[in-house]
């Protein structure tokens, strides 16, 4: 084979790379990563807050008692004094997990993590029957969404999203109603 050929070859295949467009779709998608401070118990935030860039994470998922107390701390310290912390150490609150809320208790925490630390995301639980399946299922869930809805319109209004844990021994935990919530 000549040079000639040989550098023509490597050319358009170099062209072909790149302008391929499964290599163009890949670079959109980006895994992010959160740690969550209930990893560290009740370890104070400022200790928790340098581990989360060693991590490869960009956020924290900030849990209050009883796995974890930071959420506590932050209210402790003050929201100011947080916000700084957080700042001094390039991390953002992005995920507030807050179990004792439950579902329908939401609304003021999500109006206060959203306007002091910009967050994104609040973790609960459910409430009602424990793991109920079939017909039981179905009218649970759709009482459920129901009662939500105040608060899904708050979260939209904040662009906020409310995850809610299918946990053990909660009704969205049995494949039934996890079914009929999807």
């Amino acid at each position: 084979m000549r040079r000639r050929n040989v550098i023509k070859s490597i050319g358009s295949l170099a062209g072909g790379v790149t302008a391929s467009p499964l290599i163009a779709e890949q670079d959109k998608f980006r895994l992010r990563y959160i740690l969550s401070s209930a990893m560290y118990g009740y370890m104070p935030l400022e200790s928790i807050l340098p581990q989360v860039t060693l991590t490869g994470s960009e956020a924290i998922d900030v849990w209050c008692k009883v796995h974890g107390n930071q959420r506590e701390q932050i209210d402790k310290m003050g929201h100011n004094v947080a916000k700084n912390l957080l700042a001094k150490h390039k991390v953002k609150a992005a995920v507030f997990t807050r179990y004792p809320l439950g579902p329908f208790g939401l609304v003021d925490e999500m109006r206060k993590i959203h306007k002091n630390f910009d967050a994104e995301i609040i973790v609960c639980g459910t409430t009602g029957p424990s793991e109920v399946k079939g017909k039981e299922a179905k009218k649970v869930v759709s009482e459920f969404l129901e009662k939500m809805k105040p608060h899904v319109s708050v979260a939209e209004e904040l662009g906020m999203t409310i995850a809610v844990e299918n946990h053990s021994r909660q009704f969205l935990y049995h494949p039934d109603s996890l079914q009929y919530f999807a």
